[in-house]
């Protein structure tokens, strides 16, 4: 294996999988604002936020599914896909106006494909990195989703305010056509017949009984579902509060900026912070912290 600063198969997937991610961020903030701008209600904007979660519940599917067939040209051809559902969205808008049941079928298809791809790291990163450079590897893996949105979100805002939700969605095709040219390059691993015999329901089956079978497993199941609830109950309410405050696409996507940066201020701190931090502190040190930012919000 070559050392990770040579290596060509990883620096083409983090540079596909950062334009991918940069064209997910613009579409996340530009659908709550095509929902709320095409004079569709918050209840409306609520189940569009909702279509966005529940591909969430079957990642284990996506990861198992993912880890089973050779990643190449199904990756590809999800990121095709991809292309199309943003492009399309935004042409029917523009000729015959908003179909909601059209906005949440998007919003649904588009994160379920996401999730697959954010499965591929953690499939490829053995067969590529050599296991000195790995932390390394996954630090910067774990960097794009973090720091992409970061600027992306913030200019997208803008943009989407300057021009619309719909014309953004028409140009959002260009990263993610060049994040499928960037995954033409790697050589991706091949599963090994024993991965690829398994039964992906039944191994899902099996982790979750182990999930539920231990006393502290089933407390961070709860963990982390409660930081999410959160997060999304902010996800409806922020637009909504940006639009009534005149700050509109723009405020929501400064506002989705800052929630990244300190994102990932949190996994800097945790870093630094090392073995001087346990686990469990660190989960509740967190959910506290949202916890907090949330009421700021209510008050």
């Amino acid at each position: 294996m070559k050392p990770l600063q040579w290596n060509r198969d990883f620096g083409l997937f983090w540079a596909g999988t950062a334009m991918s991610v940069l064209a997910n961020a613009v579409t996340y903030v530009a659908l709550p604002f095509l929902v709320l701008e095409s004079g569709y209600s918050s209840s409306d904007l609520a189940v569009t936020i909702l279509m966005g979660t529940l591909p969430h519940f079957l990642a284990p599917w996506t990861g198992r599914m993912a880890d089973r067939a050779p990643l190449k040209y199904p990756l590809i051809l999800t990121q095709l896909v991809r292309v199309a559902l943003p492009f399309s969205l935004g042409f029917f808008t523009i000729t015959d106006g908003v179909n909601i049941d059209l906005v949440y079928l998007v919003t649904f298809v588009n994160n379920l494909l996401a999730l697959f791809t954010v499965s591929a790291p953690s499939i490829c990163l053995p067969s590529w990195v050599a296991a000195k450079d790995r932390q390394r590897a996954n630090s910067l893996m774990a960097a794009a989703p973090m720091g992409s949105p970061l600027i992306s979100m913030g200019l997208g805002g803008a943009l989407i305010a300057r021009i619309g939700p719909a014309e953004v969605l028409l140009i959002l095709p260009v990263p993610l056509l060049l994040s499928t040219t960037f995954l033409l390059g790697p050589h991706f691993p091949i599963p090994s017949p024993a991965e690829s015999s398994t039964n992906p329901l039944a191994s899902s089956f099996v982790g979750l009984r182990l999930l539920v079978s231990q006393n502290h497993l089933r407390l961070l199941i709860l963990m982390g579902i409660l930081p999410n609830l959160e997060l999304n109950f902010l996800n409806v309410r922020i637009p909504l509060d940006m639009s009534a405050l005149g700050q509109g696409a723009a405020g929501y996507g400064l506002f989705e900026s800052l929630l990244a940066g300190g994102a990932l201020a949190g996994m800097s701190a945790l870093y630094l912070a090392g073995p001087r931090l346990s686990l469990y502190s660190s989960l509740g040190l967190g959910n506290l912290l949202v916890a907090l930012g949330c009421t700021s919000l209510l008050v």
